[in-house]
């Protein structure tokens, strides 16, 4: 499965709309700005919602980096922390398989 390449931006919305998060830079389309997601107007947390969503891509990139140097830590580091290193790497790449659909909930 792959995404709509970011950046991604929450559009402004007043507190009686919907928070639109577009894909301002989405080449592939004929409108300038592509719709990635809506998050409802009834929602009290709809822009905290709508930020992380719009942070979608850049923290699947940083999960991606984040998983190799966690691979590392789990082979090199010093035992003491080789549990805390093997949990983080676990974390990591559950976040980035649900992120590409390949979770198994």
């Amino acid at each position: 499965m792959k995404h709509t390449p970011g950046p991604w931006i929450p559009g402004a919305a007043s507190e009686k709309a919907d928070i639109i998060i577009v894909a301002p830079n989405c080449t592939n389309l004929e409108d300038r700005y592509h719709p990635i997601a809506k998050v409802h107007r009834n929602h009290s947390d709809k822009h905290a919602n709508a930020q992380l969503i719009a942070a979608a891509p850049e923290l699947l990139e940083a999960c991606e980096v984040a998983e190799g140097f966690a691979e590392w830590c789990t082979e090199t580091a010093n035992p003491e922390f080789n549990e805390e290193a093997q949990r983080a790497l676990d974390m990591i790449r559950s976040a980035i398989d649900k992120s590409k659909g390949d979770d198994e909930s």
